[in-house]
């Protein structure tokens, strides 16, 4: 539009997908002074001049890479590194920053290349992930990357009609960073702006969180319960001269056994308070939700035995309200959901695990800790729900089983 704007021609080739679960999405843009010079809409290889990459892994990819031509190609790149498909089929997957903003080096000349992590300043300082696409193009148009004016680029955005003021001052911003970076990710930063803090992995801190989570989530004894063996595998350390690894990977797991997402929880989480603020911060005027639910008497399994799910309109955030007066009742007689094979299964993996801790305990020293480590540590492989967790929970008695078949290392 800007081009339009100017009056020169233009072509834009979207090539769309959805991004970050099936695939990227790429914009053919070319711009000429008249449109007998536009001869294709897509950017051929070692044809872009220049490229706004608001994402690192698409722009690392060998589809971007391929446009880019030594000596001629500038690139603009969001660093941050956004989970892909990948992370989904594979929670353990990892992807390396560094690596990927080299491999763009590689093929640019690292002069040629400002990468900034777009997506985290551009949401401090705006609020909002939809700010980078528009810091990016401004940080690339004040490095003299898009030959455009600023004042069609602001036109363009009035015309679009949408967020005008939000577009034009995250475009800002993106210029800002393209001469001081420094200062405006000092301003993203600052208290005002929400910065996330780091979170505080040790042992103690752990333990803390986890006994005010576990009390919400049920009561006070049963957070008790947690730091009753907590403190065994503390003690058990102590007494054999050794660090708190061991303990560590027990305050952390044994947790995440205690604290399953069972019906009275999803509801206790639905109603709260903080749920309310979040939904509020992301959403104005007269919206409804809908829940899509799998548990009964909502979902169930079809003919061939696959699990679906039930669309449920609003009423249920009123239902989510009272059930989460009734979490007195998990595991009694009177919960009508302790015979369902989710909590079944959840039950056995707590008893089957607070019974090996007690055994790792009675046996732990030097020669003995890593393989009670990797032990105690199984839990953070068991994920999802349903078909899902049964499935990881298979695949952990393999390794539960291979890990205690393995001889010890003598210290």
């Amino acid at each position: 539009m800007a081009a339009h704007v100017e009056g020169l021609a233009v072509s834009v080739l979207d090539v769309t997908g959805l991004a970050q679960k099936y695939g990227a999405v790429m914009s053919h843009v070319r711009v000429a002074p008249t449109a007998d010079q536009l001869h294709a809409t897509r950017i051929a290889d070692a044809e872009a001049d220049t490229v706004v990459g608001c994402d690192l892994v698409v722009t690392a990819g060998d589809e971007a890479l391929t446009r880019i031509r030594t000596g001629r190609s500038r690139v603009v790149v969001a660093s941050d590194l956004v989970p892909t498909t990948d992370f989904s089929r594979n929670p353990d997957w990892r992807m390396d920053q560094g690596s990927l903003v080299r491999r763009i080096q590689d093929r640019c000349g690292k002069g040629n290349v400002l990468a900034i992590e777009g997506l985290r300043i551009a949401t401090g300082l705006m609020g909002d992930t939809l700010a980078t696409n528009m810091f990016m193009l401004g940080a690339a148009w004040q490095m003299g990357y898009v030959p455009l004016s600023l004042e069609s680029i602001m036109k363009a955005i009035e015309l679009n009609g949408v967020q005008i003021d939000f577009n034009k001052t995250s475009f800002l911003w993106g210029r800002r960073a393209a001469v001081n970076f420094d200062a405006v990710e000092k301003a993203a930063a600052s208290p005002s702006r929400q910065a996330p803090t780091r979170i505080d992995m040790s042992r103690n801190a752990i333990v803390e969180r986890s006994m005010a989570y576990l009390t919400d989530y049920q009561d006070a004894a049963y957070a008790q319960r947690y730091k009753a063996l907590v403190d065994r595998a503390i003690a058990a350390e102590k007494s054999n001269g050794l660090d708190d690894r061991f303990s560590t990977a027990v305050a952390r797991y044994y947790f995440k056994l205690l604290a399953i997402k069972d019906e009275f929880e999803v509801a206790r989480l639905f109603s709260s308070d903080a749920f309310k603020r979040e939904l509020q911060a992301a959403f104005e005027g007269d919206y409804k939700i809908r829940f899509n639910v799998g548990a009964w008497p909502f979902g169930g399994f079809d003919e061939h035995g696959r699990p679906y799910k039930k669309e449920v309109g609003p009423w249920l955030m009123s239902a989510f309200g009272l059930l989460k007066n009734f979490k007195g009742m998990r595991g009694t007689v009177f919960d009508p959901f302790r015979n369902n094979a989710e909590r079944k299964l959840a039950l056995r993996l707590l008893a089957e695990y607070e019974a090996e801790i007690g055994d790792l305990i009675a046996t732990l020293d030097k020669r003995t800790v890593d393989r009670a480590v990797a032990l105690a540590s199984l839990p953070e492989k068991i994920r999802g729900y349903g078909h899902v967790r049964e499935r990881h929970v298979a695949q952990v008695e393999k390794e539960r089983t291979a890990i205690k078949a393995a001889k010890p290392i003598a210290a």
